[in-house]
């Protein structure tokens, strides 16, 4: 009996469909060595940004601390042992909200006048990662930057 091409390139219905075992294995083992390589890169990215965001947020409260000082009504004094994390405002509100992990000190004394100008210095700002940035506020309207 002959048989037709069309016939033969069918599967017998005898035989299973499906992937063999050593298929399936092959592309488990591909995706885990994806995901070895991507992972390490994925978590230093996120690293790197959250320290980014940090260093952001703290130069935004620097920003505003000049107005929030200008509204207290009093001169202000930040020296090299001055303690962001113990100091609050008459309103309750912490001086400077830092974020987990990081650290900032005075190199100097910076003097917040009563309408708001300042005589300028440099904060010292450390993050989680070991990084340090120097955070300078320009008199005499004290606007922060990093250097």
């Amino acid at each position: 009996m002959r048989t037709s091409a069309l016939h033969r390139l069918r599967p017998s219905p005898s035989k299973a469909r499906g992937f063999t075992l050593l298929e399936l294995l092959v592309v488990l083992l591909i995706i885990a060595l994806l995901t070895g390589l991507a992972a390490p890169r994925f978590y230093e990215a996120m690293q790197r940004r959250q320290t980014e965001f940090g260093y952001a947020l703290v130069k935004r409260q620097f920003d505003a601390l000049r107005v929030r000082l200008a509204a207290q009504g009093e001169p202000f004094v930040f020296d090299k042992n001055f303690d962001f994390s113990a100091r609050k405002l008459p309103d309750g509100m912490p001086l400077i909200e830092i974020p987990e992990g990081f650290r900032i000190a005075a190199r100097g004394e910076l003097r917040f006048a009563i309408n708001g100008a300042c005589t300028g210095g440099v904060f010292e700002v450390g993050a989680p990662d070991g990084s340090l940035r120097e955070l300078e506020m320009k008199a005499p309207f004290c606007q922060p930057g990093y250097r």
